[in-house]
């Protein structure tokens, strides 16, 4: 395959290969899915049912909470045992031609140690020394678009302090800047902590847009740098990544060691493909799928990833 050098010709090839190949290979799986819905859903009526009979045959007390426990625990087993093999037998046969639309670019199911260690080491998330940290990092995507690498994933983070915790779950994204800058910036929403600012020595930034101030907080080793970074463009890009991603609206980035990192909060797992809930050659579905890699296209594009230039 060409290298693929422009959106257009992103756009274009993923189309072919969503016509030619996925949606004539994704429709065998109909009946399939079908089953896999009824079985699902199964399940659940049974244990709705049964709950109602310990209440009203036993008259063991099922107080509301235990009860949306109860039920918690079965739609969970259910996603586990149906819903997600079935998802990940398709993303697996499939998603790798639509990510071949770009050059090279690939799709695993889990992210690499690599990877791991150095989101962690990014400071893209809040952390607190010495307090255990939990991640997760799947739907592992990777590649070369313009000669820029990209990867992201579908990740989970938790750390914990005394007297709560953060936690995260969303898209986190790795771009690898071919530009060149000497300092760290980092930002925030506002509700997320940032008290180990100080141990990282970032002094906290003020932009002159007073409404992106109102939702973030900015700090960075130089004040002249990060003020060139985060023009209202690069956070209206940041944002239109969110809105693809069905964001919560809570961002965070992180500009370290010529990388640029992008978390962002969704409200549901990132490239929900193949749901049971609906056909397996949902077009719609695709189209989404291709509007939230865009999004970080456009990102590309605008910052001139490519340019192997100083700031």
């Amino acid at each position: 395959m060409e290298n693929i050098n422009s959106r257009k010709e992103f756009e274009q090839q993923f189309m072919q290969n969503l016509f030619g190949y996925v949606l004539p290979e994704v429709k065998k799986y109909e009946k399939e899915r079908k089953l896999n819905f009824i079985l699902y859903n199964l399940i659940y009526i049974i244990t709705v049912i049964s709950i109602i009979a310990i209440i009203v045959i036993i008259h063991f007390p099922l107080r509301g909470i235990l009860y949306k426990w109860i039920i918690g625990i079965v739609i969970v087993y259910a996603y586990n045992k149906i819903q997600r093999p079935f998802e990940y037998k398709l993303k697996n046969k499939v998603v790798p031609a639509l990510v071949s639309a770009f050059d090279g670019f690939k799709w695993i199911e889990d992210a690499s140690d690599e990877y791991y260690q150095d989101i962690l080491d990014s400071d893209v998330f809040p952390f607190f020394p010495n307090k255990n940290i939990k991640h997760l990092y799947n739907d592992y995507f990777y590649g070369n678009y313009t000669g820029v690498f990209i990867d992201f994933s579908q990740g989970y983070y938790e750390t914990e302090k005394i007297g709560g915790k953060f936690e995260f779950f969303g898209c986190v994204i790795r771009i690898k800047m071919n530009k060149l800058f000497e300092g760290e910036t980092i930002v925030r929403a506002k509700n997320a902590p940032f008290s180990e600012m100080k141990v990282l020595e970032l002094e906290k930034v003020i932009l002159e847009d007073s409404e992106f101030n109102k939702k973030f907080n900015v700090f960075s080793t130089d004040q002249v740098e990060a003020r060139y970074l985060l023009t209202t463009t690069f956070m209206e890009r940041l944002k239109n990544i969110s809105v693809k991603f069905k964001g919560s609206g809570k961002i965070f980035c992180t500009f370290k060691n010529d990388n640029i990192y992008i978390a962002i909060e969704t409200k549901e797992p990132m490239f929900s493909l193949f749901k049971l809930s609906h056909r397996v050659d949902k077009v719609s579905q695709f189209n989404e799928f291709f509007a939230q890699i865009a999004s970080v296209i456009d990102l590309v594009d605008y910052l001139k990833l490519n340019e192997h230039t100083g700031l």
